[in-house]
């Protein structure tokens, strides 16, 4: 049977490694910079945004960047930790194994994917190896287009396999079956939460992420993501959760002999982890290590060498190291957005104090690295500001200033941030009273309207223009409006609904008497539904009694068959029916008032 022990191939060939717990680090950093360019020496070690392009076969290159590796650094680097995890899964499978019957087809099957993927692992190890020497010696890379090829091929020989398949047994316990598409999947959804809730500065939402999470499936995470877990935890106050994971971490790297670059991180971020929380011993434990395996890499060893000269026994309890090791805990919980300048001037405190301490250098690290972090993003903030201002999106911009930690920025920027607050205010205030004439203009355009409708007796049309005016300053006039015009717009139909009543009493075909009333009812009906609480309403009321009793003595059952009538047209071929209208000569005349006194008593 093959094991899990087989030994992978990684060159470690590495000048320089991030190491600090700050998101968005660099696993691996440049050359170590020259004497007096302290602020890229910061950068290198603690880590930054900005990394250099890197070109994938077939990209076009440039004279500037022809001495790039032309295959992504971060690329190799993302397949290592999927062939990492892939084979500490399978090592769970031959774990469970050994608990369970297996056919000696399915075991020799398990053992060729487990070759193919240590395979796979030194290949892409060997090529993260040539590409630090590149990069760090500016020299071009020292594998061919042809190597990269094959590397790449036996990827994808394995992926459209039998392998991922026998992963699907490596479900977290609890969940059932998982098949190895669907586990694969999910990991990289979270994976990449992981990674944007980090990259955002989202700590809290990132640890409830992975809170929620059952640990078995933490724990098969991409070292990156386990990673940033761990700085989100420390970001939130909880080290001793945080210390667990660096730890658990970096037993698995030893395990799986991952690659040492990445070990020498992980190890200095549990040792000043240790050290920021007061954890001295097991601090100088991992120091030790760092300096005994990890020689060639100079700034990691170096900050190592000098940690390890303030946790000396003669310095144990003095106030130098307890005020550095605040310090460093301050740094490693260190939120520009938060915090400001903060850590820079409790380090130049600190180095103002001891000026000939053995950390001193470190200690402008942490200063330099602080600033950098703090210009930056105070330098971004304010670009923020600027471009929510341009989109006249003035309380979005002065939220975003109020924000601010000012207390923590110093004079300088407290009074530019003040200066361009009261910029903001004066600009949104001259913003608002714009609106405010443009609002008013409106307002009057709509009244107009309204007005000018009710004038030429489209009373529905100006009611419906009265009512947008309600949510105005011209809300009470505009309501008073709307009962004048609802009055008059029920008069009015009550005119017409009097003059096919007196039509009908004139009329003597029973037929053309029936419909003449049923429209007069219709007419008064529409008055009650159209004008709620209008003035006349107890005299429509009454009205229509008047006309049902003719209707009545007519045919008693006319009244439910106008009622059914009415259920088969729309309100559109209603209005289309009864709004007939009234002739103003007509409705003016002796005779039609007369007789409305007589039948309908509308007066």
């Amino acid at each position: 049977m093959i094991t899990l022990t087989k030994k992978i191939i990684v060159p470690i060939i590495v000048l320089a490694v991030g190491g600090c717990a700050v998101p968005q680090q660099r696993r691996v950093t440049p050359p170590v910079p020259a004497a007096g360019s302290g602020q890229q020496a910061a950068e290198d070690f603690f880590g930054d945004d900005d990394q250099g392009p890197y070109l994938i076969p077939g990209q076009a290159s440039s004279p500037e960047i022809d001495r790039r590796p032309v295959v992504s650094m971060d690329f190799v680097e993302d397949r290592i930790e999927k062939y990492s995890g892939r084979l500490y899964r399978f090592s769970e499978i031959q774990q469970n194994s050994l608990r369970s019957e297996e056919t000696a087809s399915e075991r020799n099957q398990r053992n060729k994917c487990v070759e193919q993927v240590e395979e796979l692992l030194n290949g892409y190890s060997e090529l993260r190896a040539k590409l630090l020497m590149a990069k760090n010696f500016s020299a071009p890379p020292s594998y061919s287009l042809g190597e990269i090829q094959r590397v790449r091929e036996a990827d994808i020989y394995y992926l459209e396999g039998l392998c991922p398949a026998l992963l699907q047994g490596s479900g977290t316990p609890g969940e059932g079956p998982v098949t190895a598409a669907q586990g694969e999947k999910e990991l990289d959804q979270l994976d990449s939460m992981v990674d944007q809730l980090s990259h955002d500065g989202r700590y809290q939402e990132l640890v409830a992420l992975l809170d929620n999470k059952p640990s078995p499936k933490v724990e098969r995470l991409r070292t990156q993501s386990k990673l940033r877990y761990a700085e989100a935890l420390v970001f939130l106050h909880r080290e001793e959760e945080a210390v667990k994971i660096y730890r658990d971490t970096l037993e698995w790297m030893k395990d799986l002999d991952g690659p040492g670059a990445d070990l020498s991180s992980s190890r200095k971020s549990l040792a000043d982890l240790y050290m920021a929380t007061g954890n001295f011993k097991e601090a100088r434990t991992q120091f030790s290590k760092i300096t005994q395996e990890y020689d060639r890499m100079t700034l990691v060893n170096e900050w190592s060498r000098q940690q390890l000269s303030i946790l000396e026994p003669s310095m144990e309890g003095s106030e130098e190291l307890v005020d550095f090791s605040r310090l460093l805990l301050d740094f490693l919980r260190f939120v520009p957005e938060q915090d400001g300048y903060k850590v820079v001037w409790q380090a130049e405190k600190y180095l103002a104090g001891y000026p000939y301490s053995p950390v001193a250098p470190n200690v402008d690290l942490i200063k330099e690295t602080a600033q950098r972090k703090t210009d930056r993003w105070y330098s971004e903030r304010m670009q923020k500001v600027d471009d929510l201002a341009r989109e006249q999106m003035f309380q979005q911009a002065i939220a975003l200033l109020e924000a601010m930690p000012v207390g923590a920025l110093g004079e300088e920027r407290r009074i530019e941030v003040q200066a361009k607050k009261d910029e903001l205010l004066a600009s949104n205030a001259a913003s608002i009273e714009q609106l405010n004439v443009a609002r008013v203009q409106e307002m009057e355009k709509q009244w107009d309207k309204a007005v000018s409708l009710a004038g030429s007796g489209q009373y529905d049309e100006a009611i419906a223009a009265f009512q947008k005016l309600a949510a105005t300053d011209y809300a009470p006039k505009a309501a008073e409006q709307i009962e004048f015009v609802s009055l008059e717009a029920a008069k009015n139909k009550r005119k017409e609904a009097a003059k096919l009543f007196i039509e009908s009493s004139q009329e003597t075909d029973p037929e053309a008497k029936k419909e003449l009333l049923i429209k007069s009812r219709n007419l008064l009906q529409e008055i009650l539904m159209k004008y709620p609480g209008v003035e006349i309403a107890r005299k429509v009321e009454g009205n229509i009694k008047r006309v049902e009793q003719e209707m009545n003595a007519i045919d008693p059952r006319l009244i439910m068959e106008a009622d059914l009538r009415q259920k088969e047209y729309s309100s559109e071929k209603i209005d289309a029916i009864f709004d007939m209208g009234v002739n103003a000569d007509m409705a003016d005349s002796p005779i039609i008032e007369k007789n409305l006194d007589q039948g309908l008593e509308l007066e």
